[in-house]
């Protein structure tokens, strides 16, 4: 009995690791994505960019990661949007829980709290 109580802690302390490893990998893969974002829209964007906010969503099948960037150029907002195509198999299992077709997931505040 106590041997089946260690291999079944063991079990699930080895669950528990491999999923936060997961959403670390992906918190990570997505920072690592966002942080390239000012260089790509360097160019496109009118001003400075004050803001972004952060989504994953899914729709029609196809799942996205998403940033809307915010700039201000002196006289008017801009909102610049960029997104990339990722497979579900990167997405952990915690997060995909939250999706709802169609719509996007705020992941704003996660990942603020990941850089800090």
């Amino acid at each position: 009995m106590l041997l089946f109580s260690i291999i079944k802690k063991f079990a699930i302390e080895a669950v528990a690791f491999g999923i936060m490893t997961l959403i670390e990998q992906f918190r990570a893969s997505f920072l690592q994505w966002l942080q390239s974002i000012p260089a790509m829209i360097m160019d496109k964007v009118d001003g400075t960019v004050i803001g972004c906010k952060t989504f994953v969503g899914e729709k029609l099948g196809v799942n996205s990661e998403i940033s809307d960037n915010y700039s201000y150029n002196g006289k008017q907002w801009q909102k610049t949007t960029v997104s990339r195509e990722v497979s579900s198999s990167e997405i952990p299992d915690e997060i995909k829980s939250r999706m709802v077709s169609g719509s996007q997931l705020d992941m704003t505040e996660e990942l603020e709290m990941a850089l800090k």
